[in-house]
């Protein structure tokens, strides 16, 4: 079942869809297919600061995947010889960590009814594609050992 974002007031009759603090929200083609595919059936204002925090943290983890993969196995390689064996385990761990967040955070702006939500999709979009292309890699690597 697809959910809806219509709201229902007190009293069972449907009203047009608010965001809670009075602005509407947005029945664009668009936005309705988007909110569709990410589940999003009711709209919190209140889950704004939720979605930043998630944010953060997808950010962060993304971060910490770049600067181990990058920084600290290449420096690590010559002295332990095991080096890779354990750098692509933790970088798929990494990824799949900042994929999930990144999702949660996507559904928390559309939550919010964030006024930055498309942006923070495209370029959430653009991490994940990211993230997608190191995953096919390290799946690679892993198989072809």
């Amino acid at each position: 079942m697809v959910p809806d974002v219509r709201v229902v007031s007190e009293v069972g009759v449907p009203t047009p869809p608010s965001d809670g603090l009075g602005k509407p929200v947005s029945l664009a083609p668009a936005d309705i297919v988007m909110r569709r595919l990410l589940r999003v059936a009711t709209v919190d204002p209140q889950a704004a600061a939720g979605a930043h925090r998630a944010f953060r943290w997808s950010i962060l983890v993304a971060a910490v995947r770049c600067t181990i993969l990058y920084l600290v196995v290449p420096i690590l390689i010559p002295v332990v010889s095991v080096a890779h064996v354990v750098a692509v385990p933790v970088s798929i761990t990494l990824c799949v960590f900042a994929l999930v967040n990144g999702i949660v955070s996507v559904r928390r702006f559309w939550t919010a009814n964030h006024p930055s939500r498309w942006k923070y999709s495209a370029f959430m979009g653009v991490v994940f594609v990211v993230l997608l292309v190191s995953l096919s890699m390290d799946f690679t690597s892993l198989v072809s050992r």
